[in-house]
């Protein structure tokens, strides 16, 4: 995408989510994929600052080592903060500016950017808050430590106080934005669905070109990812005989163990875990795959769907919400009720037919190299921050008349 011959404003802070650091989202591979859609972002600004919230990473624990951290930045073409909530600390990169967006990397980043939208204005002539993310942060705390945990109700007064400051709101699907609006009455004039977005390096691999009787899954590793389901429906194949398929589960959350267990158990040396894997690993694996399944109903595992159907990978998902609103029966893929007969029926059928394979691999991967770009996701972006950018700069101006 070609860069703005004026830059949209001064600066774009971009902010790290809630106990992250570039480090740690570096060592755990999800930098390049959380990065590639604010790396096209930044080519339409005059200067772009990550910020971390120093704090909230050492009080997890982790050390952060700011060397490091600003070494990442540097290559990523962005400056580094390291915020403390030191108003001062703006000063370095405010100085001689006028106006500023400021950026979320998911909802667990609410706390730092509201914290900036506080303070940015007193420096500024005019800034606008787009609150960005593929998640609910509330609804994945609430399945990792309860409906009724402190945490689950933290993320949620994060997200509410987020919301209540964004210019702009942005969800990754048309539910995920109708839930924000219910759930913190937020005008439906504010909030925009802008879709994960995939990367042009993916590869492109046909039915003939892939494994035999191989099968992938990749998820959060959460229980709305019902990897039991894939698993079950696995075992059912091998027992009926015919088919000696072998499962592979890329992933890495809190049902992994759980998982081990009942694969161990069900369908034992069948089953090969991969927890640790850079983006270009997955999608290798992904890419050699006979079929893809997702049993999935958590939006969270919902690009590693689209970038199988970027592959040209032949998929299988449950339908509902989820895998299943982004796959278009008999044409992108098979879409099956989440019960593992049903499942294993559909992979059987697709494995028997490589004609198939090829037919419904390539469709869905036209469909979502088209859709899913990330220079036309990143253009889509740009446009709401064009937006908010000169209403900010509207209602700046009727201030200083009044």
């Amino acid at each position: 995408m070609a860069s703005e011959t004026t830059p949209l404003a001064d600066l774009l802070f971009v902010v790290l989510p809630h106990g992250e650091s570039l480090t740690s989202l570096q060592a755990a591979n999800k930098l390049d994929r959380l990065w590639l859609l604010p790396s096209h972002l930044v080519q339409s600004y005059a200067r772009t600052v990550i910020v971390c919230a120093h704090n909230e990473v050492e009080s997890s624990g982790n050390a952060l080592d700011l060397e490091t951290e600003h070494q990442i930045a540097q290559s990523r073409n962005a400056s580094y903060l390291a915020w403390t909530g030191d108003a001062s600390a703006l000063d370095e990169f405010t100085h001689g500016c006028t106006c500023a967006t400021v950026r979320t990397i998911g909802f667990a980043a609410g706390t730092t950017a509201c914290e900036l939208m506080e303070l940015l204005p007193k420096k500024l002539h005019h800034v606008a808050l787009v609150a960005s993310g593929d998640v609910l942060w509330s609804r994945t705390q609430a399945e990792r430590f309860g409906t009724d945990s402190t945490e689950a109700a933290r993320a949620a007064e994060v997200e509410a106080q987020l919301c209540a400051h964004a210019s702009a709101v942005i969800g990754s699907s048309d539910s995920m934005v109708g839930d924000l609006a219910w759930r913190y009455k937020v005008p439906i004039m504010l909030t925009h669905v802008i879709p994960a977005a995939l990367s042009a390096d993916l590869p492109v691999v046909t039915a003939g070109g892939r494994q035999n009787d191989s099968i992938v899954c990749a998820c959060s590793m959460t229980e709305a990812d019902r990897v039991d389901l894939v698993i079950e429906a696995h075992a059912m194949l091998r027992d009926m005989g015919e088919r000696q398929t072998n499962l592979t589960i890329i992933g890495n959350g809190p049902c992994v163990d759980t998982s081990k267990a009942f694969a161990e158990e069900r369908c034992p040396g069948t089953v090969d875990f991969v927890t640790e894997t850079t983006d270009q690993q997955r999608a290798h694996m992904i890419s050699q795959a006979s079929v893809f399944v997702s049993a999935t109903s958590d939006e969270q595992s919902v690009p590693y769907v689209l970038e199988a159907m970027a592959t040209g990978a032949a998929l299988v998902v449950t339908n509902g919400e989820g895998a299943g609103q982004r796959v278009q029966h008999g044409v992108t893929g098979l879409a099956m009720p989440p019960e593992p007969d049903a499942i294993a029926r559909a992979i059987e059928g697709l494995i028997d037919d490589e004609c198939w394979r090829d037919a419904l691999g390539m469709s869905s991967m036209r469909e979502v190299r088209s859709k899913y770009a990330v220079e036309s996701v990143a253009e889509a972006e740009l446009n709401i921050h064009r937006v908010v950018l000169h209403k900010a700069d509207i209602t700046t101006a009727n201030r200083s008349a009044a």
